[in-house]
């Protein structure tokens, strides 16, 4: 699908794949989408980030997410920016070239480490908000989740292996 506006100023190029939610995901499979999702674009160390942005100068953004609290079925999704004079037909090779090196290396333990204390400590963070804890509690509440759910979290996504996350991005 292409979207096109006149007053857009710089292209943007998505992908979304549909994935399980954590409540219709089986075992860790959510809580490794989420590491996945940090591992591939959460940030200037990502994967997508350091490739493309960063050594090859093909983009000026990129991140990945993971709609874990939804309902039923939710999307993991790519999303990246192109820097000026890159054409989105390039930019989608490179990330499919980044994502095939994730397929055919697999996570590293360091960038796994790496994702569980970021994703670990946003949580802790969250806490220091005054609207935060409300949306996240209202979020898990709503789609059948627990208070228990919200606080075995972070013990949740620290016990997902390699070979978990490696599992769900094939």
């Amino acid at each position: 699908v292409v979207l096109e506006s006149p007053r857009a100023r710089r292209p943007h190029w998505v992908r979304a794949y549909l994935a399980p939610s954590y409540r219709t995901a089986s075992g860790s499979e959510g809580f490794a989408l989420e590491l996945l999702a940090e591992i591939l674009g959460g940030g200037d160390s990502s994967r997508l980030y350091r490739t493309l942005a960063v050594e090859r100068k093909l983009a000026v953004g990129a991140r990945a997410g993971y709609g874990g609290r939804s309902l039923d079925l939710t999307e993991f999704n790519l999303s990246v920016a192109p820097a000026d004079g890159v054409v989105l037909a390039a930019l989608e090779t490179a990330v499919d070239e980044v994502v095939a090196s994730l397929l055919a290396s697999g996570v590293k333990a360091e960038e796994l480490e790496r994702a569980k204390t970021s994703l670990v400590s946003s949580a802790i963070y969250a806490r220091d908000s005054l609207s935060a804890p409300a949306h996240i509690l209202g979020a898990v509440l709503a789609t059948g989740g627990s208070i228990a759910d919200i606080e075995a979290w972070p013990e949740r996504i620290a016990a997902v292996t390699a070979d978990e996350v490696n599992q769900v991005a094939r």
